[in-house]
């Protein structure tokens, strides 16, 4: 399959590492990130965009993409599973907290497994925004951010979000990321005219405020 685009990267170790990309393809590296192998066997559906792609260790991953399609291996990439979203919208982010334990963004809902991806519970976030990434600090604590610069967070592991203020409602947000529990980035683009180099937030106190 020819790769147009790419949209997630995920590394298990400091040599082997993984790419979402278009065309139901993903990309492999073994020797950290000097050469990459394309693999193809995932769907006999050629035309997925996989969007985002979490591994929970060094053998066992997801990804997920267009149309609630979510596949998953647990041989480091050689062989893929389907798995069950229950959902049709696109999915554009997948975040596992523990080996059972994983969220993705879909639309304008967060869907939950906790039995490794068999079944898949969706929680409706708050509006507006339409999500497009989630991340976790611990079991309990996580953020999802989208269009509108909608900035979300959680404390009891999903079941409830709190809406956060990014006081910038023209941005979409496209990622979000905690290097610890305080200290957060958010990152995106103005869909509708605005600053062409596109916005990063920073907050150091858990989400509760953030400045450009």
């Amino acid at each position: 399959n020819q790769v147009n685009n790419c949209y997630s990267v995920y590394f298990t170790d400091s040599s082997t590492g993984y790419v979402g990309c278009d065309n139901s393809t993903v990309l492999k590296t073994t020797d950290g990130g000097n050469g990459w192998i394309p693999i193809t066997n995932i769907s006999t559906i050629t035309w997925l965009t996989f969007n985002s792609i979490s591994f929970t260790d060094g053998l066992t991953g997801y990804i997920v993409g267009r149309m609630g399609y979510m596949f998953k291996t647990t041989d480091a990439g050689a062989s893929w599973t389907q798995m069950v979203s229950g959902v049709s919208s696109d999915l554009t982010s997948v975040y596992f907290t523990d080996q059972n334990t994983g969220y993705v963004c879909s639309g304008y809902d967060i869907i939950k497994t906790i039995d490794a991806g068999t079944t898949w519970t969706g929680y409706t976030a708050l509006t507006p925004g339409h999500f497009q990434s989630v991340f976790f600090t611990d079991l309990t604590t996580g953020y999802v951010v989208g269009n509108f610069g909608t900035i979300q967070k959680t404390t009891d592991s999903g079941l409830s979000w709190t809406y956060l203020s990014a006081k910038v409602t023209n941005v979409d947000l496209q990622s979000i990321y905690f290097p610890d529990q305080d200290i957060g980035y958010a990152v995106g683009y103005y869909p509708y005219g605005g600053p062409p180099e596109g916005e990063v937030l920073k907050t150091v106190n858990g989400g509760e405020s953030w400045v450009s």
